[in-house]
């Protein structure tokens, strides 16, 4: 069974954030951070954010390089303007990073391929190293490369761990709720229809659950087209989300939702439905006081998917059918990078009974 504490997960990656810059500004000496993510949207918001958050003279300039152009967020507009056009590669941006005048949040994207020790370019290597070298003296400039979580493994080994690497995980339940209450009463006041909040609360929690395994900006995505037709019809919407969300597993992740609606009450197996039942709560906790996981053996064909749907009728929770044997690959390290990517939308799905085939291929 996974679960996660409720916490604000973003809160401590923006202190992370924070304490990097003020480092920087301390040290007079450039920071290098490896934000990884699958939301670009979200990342630049919540970067602007972070600045937005600085109080006075902390607060530093920010900006955002890019090969198709440069530009300046404006405090006291709060808008973004473009500095300069954009440069014909990752070393020209390099460059002119390197003649920034003051310090600053230089937010850069698409970067770190061009780093890696095999087949990257030994300029924008050089270029970098120089940059974050302690003889370089710098007024507090930070470098955010914005990356998809598998650049990480292009950094260089010569000063990869210079980088602090900073992880955006999916929403979580509470998290996708919010941002559903919110979409619900924009469309709700764009359709002209009145809504009352417990409705709206209702419906959140009913569709963000749908949600999960989404970034921030796919689930307001995916919520708005399941609501573009018909802004009221919150059960067609709900079958719609229903269905994307399995269809996105089968095919990213090689995972199925199981339907436990007419999963049979196992028999003979009293012992774990009593304590199934004495630990039903414990499978929603966080930490070392959360239920134990169930191991299942038998040859195919003895139920063991059967009993896992029962299972998740009778603690009333989701069942992900997970092969690891999908994620299988002979490349070094492919195989793990593989079952990071899959943990984290299983994570965002918490809590949930994961049935995982062939959990011994993990260990072999």
């Amino acid at each position: 069974m996974m679960n996660n504490k409720p916490e604000s997960v973003l809160s401590a990656i923006r202190e992370h954030l924070l304490r990097t810059i003020d480092a920087s500004q301390k040290a007079q000496q450039a920071r290098a951070c490896l934000f990884s993510t699958r939301d670009r949207d979200h990342a630049l918001n919540f970067l602007k954010e972070t600045v937005l958050s600085m109080t006075g003279k902390d607060k530093l300039p920010l900006f955002h390089f890019t090969i198709s152009g440069r530009r300046q967020f404006n405090l006291q507009n709060l808008s973004w303007e473009t500095i300069e056009r954009g440069v014909s590669n990752t070393v020209s941006l390099l460059d002119e990073v390197h003649q920034l005048k003051t310090g600053g949040i230089v937010i850069l994207e698409d970067c770190v391929p061009f780093m890696r020790d095999d087949g990257g370019d030994q300029r924008v290597r050089m270029l970098l190293a120089q940059l974050l070298s302690t003889e370089t003296k710098k007024d507090g400039l930070v470098l955010v490369f914005v990356e998809p979580p598998e650049a990480e493994r292009h950094l260089p080994s010569l000063f990869g761990d210079q980088f602090v690497r900073i992880d955006v995980p999916y929403p979580r339940a509470d998290e996708l709720s919010a941002i559903t209450r919110q979409e619900i009463a924009i469309i709700a006041h764009r359709a002209g229809l009145k809504m009352s909040v417990d409705t709206i609360r209702h419906e959140a929690v009913r569709l963000g659950t749908e949600l999960a395994g989404l970034t921030r900006s796919a689930a307001r995505d995916a919520l708005w087209d399941a609501l573009s037709i018909d802004p009221q019809d919150y059960d067609t919407a709900y079958r719609r989300l229903s269905s994307r969300k399995a269809e996105q597993l089968s095919r990213n992740l090689a995972m199925n939702i199981l339907d436990t609606a007419q999963a049979e009450a196992p028999i003979g197996l009293d012992n774990l439905v009593d304590y199934l039942r004495i630990t039903r709560s414990k499978m929603r906790i966080h930490g070392q006081g959360r239920a134990r996981g169930i191991l299942l053996i038998g040859p195919p064909g003895t139920g063991k998917t059967m009993l896992a749907r029962a299972i998740g009728q009778l603690v009333e929770l989701p069942v992900v059918e997970f092969r690891i044997s999908s994620l299988m690959n002979s490349l070094l390290g492919e195989t793990e990078r593989r079952l990071s990517q899959a943990l984290q939308p299983l994570a965002a799905l918490s809590p949930n009974v994961v049935l995982i085939y062939e959990i011994e291929k993990a260990f072999g």
